[in-house]
Formats: C-alpha cells, structure tokens, sequence
C-alpha cells in the first residue's frame, strides 16, 4: 500500500485513449484486477483480451 505511482494517459487502454486523472499522483496501487473471476490485468499487465461488447446509447424523448 506504500507504492506510489503517478498516473498516464498511455496506460489507458480503452478507445478513448485519455484520462481525467492524467499527472495525478497517488499512494496505493493495484496488483490486479479480476473480472468475472477471471484475472484481466496482473502487475501492470494486462492478461485477457477485451470481451466487452458495443453499448449503443439512445436519445430519451420526453413527452
């Protein structure tokens, strides 16, 4: 929980390609992170390739 890091828009590895967070220094930082019991991302790598699907956003009418 010692481990510093300060977080970078390169790490990000989603299609948005950025972060809010981009120059931020924190204290603390994950090992890994499971999803859906499956490991996805160990010591800064990620293991799994993307299984995510397409979310398509629809405009609301209001009546």
């Amino acid at each position: 929980m010692k481990r510093e890091e300060t977080i970078t828009n390169k790490w990000v590895a989603s299609r948005a390609g950025w972060t809010p967070y981009d120059g931020m220094r924190v204290k603390g930082w994950p090992v890994g992170t499971f999803v859906r019991g499956k490991r996805v991302m160990w010591q800064g790598e990620l293991t799994t390739p993307s299984t995510g699907e397409t979310v398509r956003f629809q405009e609301t009418l209001k009546p």
